[in-house]
Formats: structure tokens, sequence, C-alpha cells
């Protein structure tokens, strides 16, 4: 099925249509079931075979087939320039962490925890794991090559579950990440500054749409073992 088939209301609903050599209509994934947007390395291939509904991206009139897609060389490998900026997370990191008062948590409280920097899946992401207080937290990172932005998967053992774009500063050694917001109203911001070879400061912020704080935390992190070679 060609693009200029698939009908101009349902390109609304599912979002943008583009060509590959080896599909004829991807889809891009954008939003669905309260997942988080895998990023533009991931796509959906629609094959519709029947008419559309206008009210889901799931017609009860149609029959789809769903295919993921990974876009090949979308992400940086560990040995390129700029996913090698994400390697100055390797090894094992201690970190102090304050979270400080607002609408999330009204009572200020002092955490330790301790993480873990590694790339993974063949040098195509990087993971950091670890443990603050007792939530179990894991994130995922990537040079993603298309949109030249660094990109970020944080989840938790209590569900949460987030998705950052990140920008490097090399003079101020700095990574600024922004939230992705989705449609829930809220704006966020991590900035990672480098303050020595095995040091780092943290500074999270996240806001309703009125300006609210709802998350104010800041955290220092000192590697003890392992790190860049």
């Amino acid at each position: 099925m060609a693009a200029a088939d698939v009908p101009r209301h349902a390109v609304r609903e599912v979002g943008h249509v583009s060509r590959r050599a080896n599909a004829q209509v991807l889809i891009r994934y954008i939003h669905l079931d309260g997942f988080v947007d895998p990023g533009p390395g991931v796509a959906l291939m629609i094959i519709f075979k029947k008419g559309w509904s206008m009210g889901t991206i799931y017609p009860a009139s149609a029959t789809i087939v769903l295919v993921v897609i990974l876009a090949a060389g979308s992400a940086a490998a560990e040995g390129s320039a700029d996913a090698k900026v994400l390697t100055r997370w390797d090894g094992t990191w201690r970190h102090h962490t304050v979270v400080k008062p607002a609408a999330w948590s009204p009572v200020s409280g002092e955490i330790p925890g301790a993480t873990t920097g590694e790339w993974i899946l063949g040098g195509q992401y990087h993971q950091i794991s670890g443990r603050t207080g007792t939530t179990e937290t894991r994130e995922i990172q990537r040079f993603e090559l298309r949109s030249g932005q660094y990109q970020k998967w944080a989840f938790d053992s209590t569900g949460g579950q987030s998705f950052w774009v990140g920008t490097w500063d090399e003079t101020s050694e700095t990574m600024t990440w922004k939230y992705m917001d989705f449609g829930l109203g809220m704006e966020g911001k991590i900035v990672n500054r480098f303050t020595g070879a095995d040091r780092y400061e943290t500074t999270l912020v996240l806001k309703d749409s009125q300006g609210n704080v709802l998350l104010n935390i800041r955290s220092k992190h000192t590697r003890f073992a392992g790190g860049p070679e």
C-alpha cells in the first residue's frame, strides 16, 4: 500500500508516514496505551486490509498487522565520538541525594545510593542500573544519529517511567536532559555537570503546567570503581 493510499485522517491520528527501502509505509510510534515513545529509531508498519475507524488506531472494522521495525544504524555505537560521551558514566558510583520540599515530596530528605554504568547490546546502548534508598532504578541511554540528540529511557521499581532528550556541552562538561511530556502537562529538566574525572552533580526539577514544582532533587556522585579506560 502506497503512502498516498493511507486516509488523511488516519495519518493525523497515528503520526508521521514515511518510506523505507524495506517497507512501503511506516507509521512512527508516538504514544500508545500509556507507554513512553521509544524514539525515532522504532516504527510500526501498519498493513490495513479493510476500512479505518476514526475513534482508534485499532479499527473495529479493520484487520491490521503490526510489525516493529528497528531502523538500522539509528544508534551511534560505543566507539563513536558522540556516543563516547556516555562512557563518562561507566563504572560504579556512590551518590548522596537531597530531596527538597515540593508537591510530590512535601518533606525534605537525604538518601544514599549507588549506580553502575556499562555498555550493553553490543555497544549500541548505555545502561545505568542502581538503587536509591529502597528503589531500584534503570536508565537506558544512546546517541541517536538521525536527530543528533541523546536519548534516555528511565524506569524504576515503583513502576515509574519517563523519556528524556539530551544535549551535551563539551565546554562545561554538562549534559542537559529535557523531559518529553506526551500530553501529561508537565515539564522537566535534568542537568548532569561533571566537576572532575570521577565526580558529577545532578539537579532534577519537574513542574506542572501551572509552574508548580513537583520534584526538586539534588545529588552528588563519586566513582569508586571502573570507569573509562
